[in-house]
């Protein structure tokens, strides 16, 4: 059997990273809720360090088949980032390097008409490797995943 293309999803909160964990936990829980993504969902933890208690959730690692279940994790991920209150910063980065990167205060600004095409631009990142195309509004950007930081916008 294939191994199926692979993402990371990056969460970084905007108020401490301790809190990064407890989205990925949430947002994990909300992908496994649907269908095409169930059982291809898991957290990446790093090691606890010197006198931590536990491991440390970094990210949400998804495996997505071609085809629908690129365009379902997209809707999934954006539908989730909208009903957030606190301050996030998510990442998405493919196995082969590619990134993208979601402006999460822009994504909650858009109206019911304007989401349609940012869900079809990620969806379309994510199955196909093709461009964030302008359609996305300004929400979705692509950047190089050689970066080691991320600055605030």
């Amino acid at each position: 059997m294939p191994e199926l293309p692979s993402f990371t999803v990056i969460i970084m909160s905007g108020i401490e990273d301790e809190l990064a964990g407890d989205d990925a936990r949430s947002l994990r829980y909300w992908l496994a809720d649907e269908d095409e993504l169930q059982g291809n969902v898991r957290l990446v933890e790093s090691p606890p360090g010197p006198g931590e208690m536990g491991a440390l959730v970094d990210a949400l690692q998804v495996a997505v088949a071609p085809g629908g279940a690129a365009a379902v994790l997209a809707a999934a991920v954006l539908s989730w980032v909208r009903l957030r209150t606190s301050t996030l910063r998510i990442k998405m980065r493919s196995t082969d390097s590619r990134e993208v990167e979601i402006d999460v205060s822009r994504l909650r600004g858009l109206t019911a008409a304007e989401l349609p095409a940012v869900v079809q631009a990620l969806g379309s990142w994510l199955d196909h490797g093709t461009s964030v195309t302008p359609s996305a509004n300004g929400v979705l950007t692509e950047s190089d995943a050689d970066r080691t930081s991320v600055e605030p916008s």
